[in-house]
């Protein structure tokens, strides 16, 4: 490996390595990645992507603080970084892949976790409008405005760019991946890896997305005769395949109690935490959707969703475990979701070579 283009966290060698690899824009990723080898690797197998989510926590003594935002940008890459050797990589370790974890600051005011529509659009007007309540020590100069706009521009593209630089990277460790990646998220991250897979279907194996509050991408251009833009639909998504997107395997779960919705327009604490409002994630017409078309609260959304797409012949699993958004998670490898998705991830790759077996007793 190219020792110029990464370094080493050594916090995780019990489990494996995992290497931070710097922005690079000549290679077209503005942001930085992580990269997990868990001891023990198959070294021909999948890469796994992990869609950060920091929860727009700020940092305190190298540790994600949840009593502070991040305002500033060198913040926000470094909850990132952290947010990294998070309980995510128990995925990895369970099943000997690799995991990539793109490094995207998420600062307040432009949630680029949840990556809709104005992320989508490189659109920072709710970070300046945010930025004009500040007070003076918290408010960000021009020029870093535009360096977030910037970093996080195209973002689908710079983590289509990561897993291809990442493939050579792991080539040079005697570790072959497929082209097309495992992609999965949990809250707003579920968010980014629903969204990648309708824009790069091309580039997704299976997707999994956790505690996405029923709300998803609809691989549609109209919905009742009305237009639907990204994040909602298709209208504006270039070249959009429904049947290449619509045969990818897809996991979505919630919790039974899950009611943290982020389209919510009055705040309210839900299972001991703010419940986001939707001016981080979503505009004002895409909520009077949501709450009219999709459903009002998260339980019926996610019932919604599951018929929307079993009508669309979509393929996609969908699957409710007793607990709320925090205890829904599974980050926890002895937990019903970890267990969950790491059976269901193991079924399609088992398949896969099932059938890559079969295709080459019938060439022989």
């Amino acid at each position: 490996m190219e020792n110029n283009n990464y370094y080493k966290y050594v916090s995780n060698d019990e489990f494996g390595t995992v290497y931070i690899v710097l922005p690079n824009s000549e290679k077209g990723f503005n942001c930085g990645y992580s990269l997990f080898i868990p001891t023990g690797c198959n070294i021909d197998t999948t890469l796994l992507v992990h869609c950060c989510n920091t929860g727009g926590y700020g940092v305190t003594n190298g540790t994600l603080d949840s009593s502070k935002r991040a305002i500033h940008l060198d913040e926000a890459n470094e909850a990132a970084k952290i947010s990294s050797l998070g309980g995510h990589l128990n995925y990895g370790y369970e099943l000997k892949i690799p995991v990539l974890t793109p490094l995207i600051p998420r600062v307040q005011g432009y949630d680029t976790h949840f990556f809709g529509s104005r992320v989508y659009n490189n659109d920072i007007s709710c970070l300046v409008e945010d930025n004009k309540k500040r007070n003076q020590k918290d408010k960000l100069s021009d020029e870093e405005i535009i360096q977030i706009k910037e970093q996080c521009r195209d973002l689908p593209n710079q983590v289509a760019c990561m897993i291809m630089d990442a493939n050579k990277l792991l080539l040079q460790m005697g570790i072959s991946v497929d082209e097309k990646v495992i992609i999965e998220g949990y809250s707003a991250g579920s968010k980014f890896a629903s969204g990648f897979t309708l824009i790069h279907p091309e580039l997704v194996k299976v997707c999994i997305c956790g505690g996405n509050s029923g709300i998803s991408n609809l691989p549609l251009a109209k919905f009742n005769n009305q237009k639907l833009n990204y994040p909602l639909g298709v209208a504006d998504v270039k070249n959009f395949n429904f049947g290449l997107y619509s045969s990818i395997p897809k996991y979505y779960y919630i919790g039974s109690s899950d009611y943290n919705d982020p389209a919510k327009t009055i705040g309210e604490i839900i299972d001991g935490m703010m419940s986001p409002l939707y001016e981080g994630c979503y505009t004002k017409e895409e909520v009077t959707f949501i709450n009219t078309k999709l459903g009002t609260d998260v339980q019926n959304r996610f019932d919604n969703l599951s018929m929307i797409y079993s009508n669309l012949g979509i393929n996609a699993t969908f699957h409710k475990f007793d607990g709320n958004h925090k205890t829904a998670e599974g980050k926890d490898n002895n937990s019903e979701v970890f267990r969950s998705v790491c059976n269901f991830i193991n079924t399609i790759l088992n398949n896969e070579k099932t059938h890559e077996s079969s295709d080459l007793n019938k060439v022989n």
